[in-house]
């Protein structure tokens, strides 16, 4: 039997932990001044741990549209990352501004994971390194 194959997530080095919240059994920890060393360019990364676990395994990501000037459409395209591929939500400008992204990372975190409401989300200290 093969070892279980890793989870597809962002390809990101670090940033800055913008907020960290305990709900439903999931660690919550939105990243800002995100490092990326790839291709692809990530301005926020909210990303969902379960309990005890240091491997995320739901991701949404803020990715910046490289052809917006070019071609139109939204300055950062709303990625999800479901633990195997990529899903794309779309480019908007509403995924560049931080309120935005934030509030719609966390629709999607509690639709998937079915966490629930805002209310319940406790303040936590950032994950271990």
């Amino acid at each position: 039997m093969s070892p279980p194959r890793p989870p597809y997530l962002p390809d990101i080095r670090g940033g800055t932990p913008h907020f960290v919240r305990d709900i439903g059994g999931y660690r919550l920890v939105m990243l800002r001044d995100v490092e990326s060393p790839g291709p692809v360019e990530y301005l926020y990364v909210l990303a969902a741990f379960r309990a005890g676990e240091r491997i995320p395994c739901l991701c949404v990501a803020s990715e910046k549209n490289a052809m917006a000037a070019r071609l139109g459409g939204g300055s950062h395209f709303l990625g999800v990352f479901p633990g195997e591929g990529h899903l794309n939500f779309g480019a908007s400008d509403d995924w560049g501004d931080l309120a935005r992204f934030t509030e719609r990372a966390l629709a999607i975190c509690r639709e998937r994971l079915a966490l629930p409401p805002d209310g319940a989300a406790a303040e936590a200290p950032a994950p271990p390194d």
